[in-house]
């Protein structure tokens, strides 16, 4: 993946630049939480109209896979999940674990999967934006490594690097190798060889391949919804596609 890191030089000292730095970085700011209320909005449009613009689109065939969604292009045979690939709803989310709104969905999937549990489908598959979060590529290599030592070892650790997410470091990710209960000597080989970065980098392109513009976004049953969403937005949604396809 490019280094993103030089890109930016220090300013010299002259108050002219810091005032035309500090207005920049202002709207900038600004820029990113309007596009997000923006992203928000759009997802939530499309979430509201799924009962009755999009739910024959999105309803499911026996199989238990979306018709006419072209669901293979999304999922995978080597994505850790939850649930069951028999399940009636798939969902896949490509994440950023330095993203702070995907870490507003650690709590969202941890309800999907108390309350339908073998009833849905859900993946998790890497989509690092380097260029606004440095330490998301870095971060995706310590899950990937984490769940080469297992599905259940991976959502322990992708749980523990969103709840440290403004500490992501070299250092974070072999301390929560240890506190997670991982083979440590392996993490640390398989980090620092960067054994999965080819299976991070493919996701990636994969998720620009989809669509995928930003993080969190998700493919209900093969239809891209960007934008955080809510445990209960996802719950209209899922009790629908379970209620028609019963």
């Amino acid at each position: 993946m490019e280094n993103f890191n030089d890109q930016f030089t220090k300013p010299k000292h002259n108050i002219f630049l810091y005032v035309v730095v500090i207005v920049v970085v202002l709207g900038v700011g600004y820029l990113g939480v309007s596009v997000y209320r923006a992203t928000q909005q759009k997802s939530s449009d499309i979430l509201a109209s799924l009962s009755d613009k999009y739910i024959n689109e999105l309803s499911v065939d026996s199989s238990g896979v979306g018709a006419g969604n072209a669901q293979a292009d999304v999922e995978t045979e080597d994505d850790p999940f939850i649930g069951s690939r028999d399940g009636r709803v798939h969902i896949v989310e490509f994440g950023d674990f330095e993203c702070p709104f995907c870490s507003q969905e650690v709590a969202v999937i941890q309800q999907l999967e108390a309350r339908y549990g073998n009833q849905i489908f859900m993946q998790f598959r890497n989509f690092p934006i380097v260029t606004l979060h440095p330490n998301a590529y870095n971060a995706a290599l310590a899950a990937e490594c984490a769940y080469a030592q297992g599905n259940e070892k991976f959502w322990q650790y992708h749980d523990r690097l969103y709840q440290f997410q403004d500490s992501l470091s070299d250092d974070l990710y072999f301390s929560l190798a240890q506190r997670t209960g991982l083979d440590v000597d392996a993490f640390t080989t398989c980090y620092n060889q960067k054994t999965p970065a080819d299976e991070v980098e493919q996701d990636y392109l994969d998720g620009v391949d989809l669509g995928v513009t930003g993080t969190p976004t998700f493919f209900i049953n093969g239809h891209r919804v960007p934008g955080a969403i809510s445990f209960d937005m996802f719950q209209k949604v899922i009790d629908q596609l379970l209620e028609k396809s019963s």
